[in-house]
């Protein structure tokens, strides 16, 4: 697909016709990829620093809002979750290295959350966050908070709310 404006400022997405890239056009697509998932990796961090700017200064008053919550739902409408997410991981990380957050992808950064501070703050853990697909990741906490509680991890089914399978 590509983008193609017909006489206006409206832009409509359009089938291509499939060739084969030049070696030129391989190299920058791979080059554009690559840098929107880096942004992407990055984005929850830098929500979560506005957001957590926003609130520590109580900004949305200067903008008419009468609470942060009022603010987000005018602003940010069904992306309030991803924000809130975002905020909370900031806050829970806070004494990490930005550079070393920057690596880690937004639902790692939600994993790693769940962690005990001295943990979820280690270069270890920071690492595996960076390194891990989530599931590994998960799997790891899990472990962890398994062994730390001396609880397992109870295992739910759906009946149509979800159900501790112990019932």
């Amino acid at each position: 697909m590509n983008t193609k404006t017909q006489g206006s400022t409206a832009t409509t997405l359009q089938h291509s016709r499939a060739h084969v890239a030049t070696k030129e056009e391989a190299v920058d697509l791979d080059r554009k990829a690559t840098q929107i998932i880096k942004e992407m990796k990055r984005s929850w961090l830098s929500l979560g620093l506005v957001m957590k700017r926003v609130s520590e200064t109580q900004a949305y008053e200067q903008l008419g809002f009468r609470s942060m919550r009022a603010w987000m739902e005018s602003r940010l409408g069904e992306q309030m979750a991803s924000a809130y997410q975002s905020m909370r991981a900031v806050r829970a990380l806070e004494g990490v290295p930005e550079s070393m957050l920057e690596k880690i992808g937004t639902r790692n950064a939600q994993v790693l959350v769940r962690l005990p501070e001295k943990e979820r703050k280690s270069d270890q853990w920071i690492e595996k966050a960076a390194k891990l697909p989530e599931r590994e990741l998960r799997a790891e906490v899990d472990a962890l908070i398994e062994g730390k509680t001396h609880m397992p991890k109870e295992k739910f089914r759906f009946w149509g709310e979800p159900v501790p399978e112990s019932v």
